[in-house]
Parts: C-alpha cells; structure tokens; sequence
C-alpha cells in the first residue's frame, strides 16, 4: 500500500491509497535512526527506513501519490466545470439516435445508460469511482493496468472525453456528428 507521511512534531499526517482525497492526523513517537516508528492508530509497519529529509517520507511505492492526488482533484475540477444539462427532450433524441447506431463507448469500468447520463450521474460516478478501495474487484479486474489508482484515473479521464462528445451530440453541433457517423456509418 504507497502510503506518503508528512513528519511535523508531534503530529504526522498520512495520505493513503484508500483514503484518496481525504486526510488523517495522528500522534506519533519521535524518529528513530532515521526510520518512522509503528503506527499504532492505523497499525502501519513501514517495511524499510525513509529518508527524513525535507520532512518528507516515502515509502517505496508513493513517490508519485501526490501527483496521483493532484491529477483526481483537476478532474474534478474538469467534472464540475461540466456544461448544464440539455434539455429532456434533446438528451431522449439524441440518446435514441445513439443507441440506434449501437453507440456504446469503451470504458474500462461499466457504465449503464451512458447516452442518457447527466452532469448529476457524471459527478456521482466520480464520486463512486473516487471512493473505490484499492483491493476493488471492479478495479483488479481490468487486466491490462496493474495499479488501481490509474485504473480509476484512465476511466474517469475517457468518461470525461465521451461525455463532453456527447454534449456536444446533445448540442446538434456537426463536428461531434462527424465523429459518430466516422465511427458508426462511414466506411
């Protein structure tokens, strides 16, 4: 488990894998001999002495947790900066016109009835994918990526980019129809 630890005396802060987004303080004894002593509140054991110095430690798997962390939080951003919502009309239309083209977009984790999603279900489906557990079935089960965490970032990336297609579909703007009919009519 990449677990980065943040040494300011007496307190520590911990950034967790399974905690993404979300933050824990805790009390912690001095270091020893330049190693992080037990974590008893969490039951942590670091497996191998970390470099104190900056006050920054890492263990061997997290080098790159922040950066992981910054990436989920512009997404996010990317995800609330989503346009409002077309009409019912339009967004039942355009659905229908998809699905009789058997438009369905490569995703990496299941998501039903993506041709009728709105920004509602785009940011519930951040939310449920940000929360995901590392040891996630749902996770572990695409095979071509072994780290979980950019299991969830790809996918909520490539959710991202056909939702903002399918906006502009919703839109009627011929450049995205282009794409469809490129994919789905043209050969």
């Amino acid at each position: 488990m990449g677990v980065l630890y943040y040494q300011a005396n007496p307190y520590f802060i911990l950034i967790s894998s399974l905690f993404v987004g979300k933050v824990q303080i805790g009390r912690t004894s001095t270091i020893v001999n330049n190693a992080l002593p037990h974590y008893i509140f969490i039951g942590l054991y670091p497996t191998s002495p970390l470099s104190t110095s900056n006050k920054l430690c890492y263990d061997g798997v997290s080098t790159n947790l922040l950066e992981a962390l910054t990436v989920m939080k512009e997404l996010r951003k990317k995800y609330e900066a989503l346009p409002e919502d077309a009409p019912a009309m339009q967004i039942k239309l355009t659905a229908e016109s998809l699905e009789r083209r058997h438009h369905d977009p490569m995703l990496l984790l299941e998501v039903p009835n993506f041709n009728r999603l709105t920004k509602a279900d785009m940011l519930a489906e951040f939310d449920r994918v940000a929360e995901l557990p590392p040891s996630s079935e749902e996770l572990k089960s695409v095979v071509a990526i072994e780290d979980p965490k950019q299991v969830a970032e790809k996918h909520l990336t490539t959710l991202l980019h056909h939702y903002q297609l399918l906006c502009d579909l919703r839109k009627g703007l011929a450049s995205a129809w282009d794409v469809i009919n490129e994919l789905y009519e043209d050969d």
